[in-house]
């Protein structure tokens, strides 16, 4: 019995909320118009975000027998739990850099802003303001506080106003321009302002301009931009940004691109210019070297009336070819780890690139010169930024001292054990020279000259054909970067999107009129 008349009960309290809002029928249209009037108004007023995407593939050295091995794996059923590959990685973290981030700023002019006063709504203006302002001095590098310029302009006057900003902005600088451009001082410096194509003689425009740091503004692009993996089995990379203006989406997103592929065709032609400076080094000296034993085989040709020996020597040489070929890859490896213990051991060198392309066959210790290489870089990228005085510098410095005396050892130790297998192999040289007993001493001699020489000449044409690499290297510029998708929008917006602002309104339809309806009656209630 309780249950049927609690049900009864809820029915008719149900019927009676009926019957109030059929007689309150008005106040639901009148609050339906309201509402839709303020929906469609954001709706208009509101300009489109929309979501901008870009993406690029790293392409893998396929002579790298890790990028076959990584390769492999990510065909295999199990590749998933090996996403991507380290490399690719690391290029994330360069494209997502502030450094990255700090170029762009500066190319896209992206720390100076510019707002039109709108009746109902702000335009903001990208590459497309009538006017334009510039300081006489770069001092978005050092400006400290952001700026703000209020400009009423005119075909006959321009009105300017210049703020620093704050918690309560403070007036700096202002000027009235009879002329349509000029100049304006402050605190801070001059600005220029000069009209731009977009200018219309016939309008007249109320502008707001924003000049900040070119940090801060990097900054505010590094939380808007999203770069990652885009597939666990490709070096796939995408990128992506929400923006209102369809040209600066698309220019943030490509320009991010351009400057990751200038700053990787930089670093190349740095370590290539780098290597050709010691190389050249290393040839002048070895070309001297040449030369004087040029003189001193014609010398001796002429103090012992030799004349023709070379025929003899020949065959000498060319029964011992494998043998000769072995010493001679010995000598070259001795030669080249001796030129980088001299670089890494001379204290001018400290905090120098070791070049890498020199020759050094020993991975291990490539790899070690690549590591000191990249805390050398780290230190520079931390130099430009800071004072030698910072504690993280000092640290850094230590760290590098560590790892260049760890480098010194293992270059030494690499160099020991290629004196011992030069020893063994000049031990082989002097049994198979024993068959040159009867030849004269004068013969004896000469060879040895010419054998002298015959290194020489060999780790020259080396060091020369590896000169001859990094140039090459100096002038390509491919990269492994491939734009698979330039910087693009997807036409459906991400807001304002109808279907909300249609739940808004039969929301607001429903408050405004339950909020009327209970006041009213609670008024007639007390009333009565």
């Amino acid at each position: 019995m309780n249950t049927q008349s609690s049900n009864n009960i809820d029915l008719k309290n149900i019927r009676s909320v009926f019957k109030i809002a059929l007689r309150y029928w008005y106040v639901f249209i009148i609050s339906g118009i309201v509402s839709t009037g303020i929906g469609l108004a954001y709706y208009v007023t509101t300009k489109p975000l929309l979501q901008f995407m870009a993406n690029i593939i790293i392409k893998e050295n396929d002579s790298s027998m890790s990028s076959r091995s990584a390769a492999m794996l990510r065909s295999l059923p199990f590749g998933n739990f090996s996403s991507g590959g380290a490399n690719t990685y690391d290029e994330i973290e360069i494209l997502n850099s502030f450094t990255t981030y700090r170029e762009v700023v500066k190319q896209l002019k992206l720390n100076t802003t510019y707002v039109e006063n709108g009746f109902l709504k702000d335009k903001y203006l990208y590459k497309n303001s009538p006017i334009e302002i510039k300081s006489e001095i770069d001092i978005a590098d050092t400006l400290q506080h952001s700026l703000l310029f209020k400009v009423k302009l005119s075909a006959n006057e321009c009105n300017v106003k210049v703020y620093k900003i704050g918690l309560f902005n403070k007036l700096i600088g202002q000027t009235i321009l009879k002329a349509t451009q000029g100049s304006v001082s402050t605190l801070y410096g001059k600005f220029t302002l000069s009209l731009t194509p977009f200018f219309d003689p016939k309008e007249e425009y109320t502008i707001k301009a924003t000049l900040c740091n070119y940090d801060i503004a990097a900054e505010l692009l590094q939380k808007e931009v999203e770069i990652e993996l885009a597939s666990k089995k490709a070096n796939l990379i995408n990128l992506a940004i929400k923006e209102h203006d369809t040209k600066k989406g698309k220019d943030i997103l490509n320009t991010i691109i351009s400057v990751y592929d200038q700053r990787k065709l930089n670093k190349k032609r740095e370590n290539a210019n780098n290597t050709i400076k010691f190389l050249n080094g290393r040839l002048d000296l070895i070309y001297i070297e040449l030369s004087e034993l040029e003189k001193k085989i014609e010398s001796y040709k002429e103090k012992n009336n030799i004349t023709d020996i070379e025929a003899e020597i020949k065959a000498i040489f060319s029964n011992s070819g494998t043998f000769q070929k072995q010493l001679l890859e010995v000598e070259n490896q001795h030669a080249v780890i001796q030129f980088t213990e001299d670089f890494i051991a001379n204290p001018q060198n400290k905090y120098s690139l070791i070049p890498l392309n020199i020759g050094i066959s020993d991975s291990k210790a490539v790899e070690g010169l690549q590591q000191y290489n990249d805390a050398l870089l780290a230190r520079m990228k931390l130099l430009k930024n800071t004072n030698e005085n910072n504690p993280t510098l000092e640290v850094g410095n230590e760290q590098i001292e560590a790892m260049r005396n760890n480098l010194l050892n293992t270059i030494k130790g690499l160099k020991k054990g290629q004196e011992i297998t030069r020893n063994k192999l000049l031990e082989q040289k002097e049994r198979n020279e024993t068959r040159l007993k009867k030849i004269p001493v004068q013969e004896r001699e000469y060879a040895d000259i010419k054998r002298q020489q015959y290194l020489k000449q060999e780790l020259y044409l080396y060091l020369l054909q590896k000169k001859e690499e990094n140039t090459m290297e100096l002038s390509e510029t491919t990269l492994n970067t491939q734009i698979i998708d330039s910087a693009y929008f997807s036409y459906k917006p991400l807001s304002p999107r109808l279907m909300y602002v249609l739940v808004f309104i039969v929301f607001m339809t429903c408050i405004l009129s339950i909020v009327y309806i209970t006041i009213k009656e609670l008024y007639i209630k007390n009333k009565s």
